[in-house]
């Protein structure tokens, strides 16, 4: 399951597929059972629909079992098997009858004699059955869901339904209820009230095909023609989950125990996909599970500041090892590659290396007093990255100081951004490696508006000043700015504000960026914490928009210092992104299977000589 390598062979007598139809293939929950369905032509028509050949084996001899047979009936495609694989449930696409085969024995037992009758050539318009509880087993059709005794096979109930709700596909909700599907939308049925629980309504034309049932995570997952959508169980709401199959046909969902991984087996094209359900995937793993990310990496790109769900309890995490370091505490937030502010009512703000910490050293640095006489009580400290400095704010007071990270000392004098007309609110500050400059986006409320300016910090002088409406900034490790607004994502002239380019903007809100040491990779982050990666050097955007929710505004994802991994928030805990590029292609060299065609290369790279990819030259 985990590499898709053949493990086992079965020498069973499998019946040639002669016809159209696809075979359909199932096993029991308990592993024992395999149960295998091969259309046949109809005996007294050739080339019409249609007898079944059923093939039962046993998997732990690899034996075929005298119970397969050729059933002369209509079956569904989608067979039902019980945990132990006792019986083989299959509906009537015509009749919508219950049909059920003793595995050991080969006993057929149909819900009417209709069930059994000719019926050759005749389009059926159901292809769902479902296992609903310890005794019932549903089946599908146009008008209504029919449930039926699991030993008799008589009917026992049937649920009128506004539409064609239940007969392309049934799930057992593990409740005794059942979730169907047909051209009409998507249902859950509480069975034992007969009732209709709640209905989904599906995009014209984009109808499901196939249900599976995560559990443990509470979703219905739909097969949609190349995609795969999901629905929350107990509301039927669409979650906004949703994931492209790049098959131009229905796959069949099948998730792994524990619900963190599907199987999605597209029949027509004869392959199996592998998809991780929890966000990870080649390039991805998840690690801190329960916990929620709440601040960036140190300098080495191996430790993260998390927190409790409740957004109490910061922590450093190693996500390298997957283990916390250090205790809990108040707060805590970087300053430099390797400090931290830790705040606590009792002891107020304090800097501590984060190796004292491990080493479990009460070694700890207060702010110069200086600083603390200038701003007051409510001082803000946040990092300059890519500079050596940190920086110390207090709302609404329009002087601020370059803070050395390790010390808590004054690195200067206060600093000022002359003109500000009220009073000065940050919303990012930025400084170039060498010091030289600082980078300051900040809101004036005289004018009721924000600015970025550019100043000399060894001078105070002011090099550059405007970007209004801009939200945040970065100085890049090359010299550059870049400032991003609701509209705007642009690279400026550090020292006259003036833009060189612009860059797609996937989102309207935007405030925290992040930008590798060498200047080639860039992390925008909104204050809704969707994120969005670029490269620097082509101006674009790299990937999709990743949403990275955090319980602390636009902190939800977070860019190493070399640009090599990205650590993005989840609802179960946090996803490290290797960025290696390399991985990468290997990543995309497993998933093709294959090397790029002569167009594809011709479209991607026009002029150049085809080469292998995939493959050493």
């Amino acid at each position: 399951m985990d590499t898709g390598e053949v493990t086992r062979e079965l020498d069973v007598p499998l019946v040639p597929a002669e016809t159209p139809w696809d075979r359909a293939v199932a096993v029991s929950d308990g592993g024992q059972i395999l149960a295998i369905q091969t259309p046949m032509w109809a005996a007294e028509a050739e080339e019409e629909c249609c007898r079944n050949h059923f093939l039962f084996v046993d998997l732990g001899t690899g034996e075929a079992l005298h119970s397969s047979q050729v059933l002369n009936a209509r079956t569904t495609f989608q067979i039902a098997l019980p945990e132990d694989g006792s019986v083989a449930y299959v509906g009537n696409p015509v009749t919508h009858d219950l049909q059920a085969i003793d595995v050991a024995t080969g006993e057929v037992t149909v819900s009417s004699p209709e069930a059994l009758a000719d019926h050759t050539g005749v389009d059926g318009d159901s292809d769902s059955v479902a296992i609903i509880g310890p005794d019932a087993v549903a089946v599908g059709s146009p008008e209504a869901l029919l449930v039926y005794d699991d030993a008799s096979a008589a009917l026992t109930r049937r649920i009128p339904t506004e539409g064609d709700l239940t007969s392309a596909g049934l799930v057992g909700d593990r409740a005794g209820g059942v979730i169907g599907a047909g051209p009409d939308g998507v249902a859950r049925f509480d069975v034992t009230r007969g009732e209709m629980t709640w209905r989904a309504v599906v995009p014209p034309g984009r109808p499901c095909q196939y249900l599976a049932l995560v559990e443990s995570s509470g979703v219905i997952y739909c097969s949609r023609l190349g995609t795969v959508a999901a629905l929350d169980l107990a509301t039927g709401t669409w979650t906004g989950e949703e994931f492209a199959t790049l098959m131009d046909e229905y796959v069949l969902p099948l998730p792994r125990v524990g619900g963190e991984e599907m199987l999605l087996h597209a029949p027509i094209a004869s392959t199996t996909l592998y998809r991780r359900l929890d966000g990870t995937g080649p390039a991805a793993a998840l690690v801190a599970r329960g916990r929620l990310l709440a601040g960036g990496l140190d300098a080495t790109g191996d430790v993260a500041i998390t927190t409790s769900a409740d957004g109490t309890g910061f922590q450093r995490w190693d996500i390298e090892a997957d283990v916390p370091r250090g205790g809990a505490e108040e707060w805590l937030s970087w300053i430099g590659p390797d400090e931290l502010e830790r705040f606590s009512i009792e002891s107020g703000l304090e800097i501590v290396a984060d190796h004292d910490l491990d080493a479990g050293k009460n070694t700890v640095a207060h702010l110069d007093p200086v600083i603390v006489d200038a701003l007051g009580d409510e001082i803000v400290l946040v990092p300059g990255r890519p500079g050596p400095h940190a920086f110390a704010f207090a709302p609404g007071v329009n002087t601020f100081f370059a803070v050395d990270p390790a010390t808590g000392e004054a690195a200067g004098d206060a600093l000022e951004v002359p003109g500000i007309e009220g009073r000065m609110f940050l919303n990012r500050v930025s400084e170039s490696a060498d010091g030289s400059r600082i980078a300051l986006t900040y809101y004036d409320t005289g004018p009721q508006q924000t600015y970025t300016a550019v100043l000399d910090p060894r001078t105070g002088e002011l090099l550059a000043h405007g970007a209004p409406a801009t939200e945040g900034n970065a100085i890049t490790g090359t010299g550059d700015l870049i400032t991003v607004s609701d509209a705007t994502l642009t690279r400026h002239d550090l020292d006259t504000l003036e833009p060189i380019v612009s860059f797609p903007k996937p989102f309207s809100s935007g405030n925290a960026i992040q930008v590798s040491d060498d200047g080639s990779t860039m992390l925008v982050v909104g204050w809704d914490n969707r994120a969005a990666l670029y490269g620097l050097d082509g101006a674009v955007k790299l990937g999709d928009t990743i949403d990275a929710p955090s319980p602390e505004l636009a902190r939800g994802a977070q860019l190493s210092h070399d640009g090599r991994r990205l650590v993005t928030g989840t609802a179960d805990g946090i996803l490290v992104w290797d960025l290696d590029p390399a991985l990468h292609a290997r990543a995309a060299c497993d998933i093709a299977g294959r090397e790029l065609t002569a167009i594809e290369w011709a479209t991607y790279f026009p002029g150049e000589d085809q080469r292998p990819t995939c493959t050493p030259d």
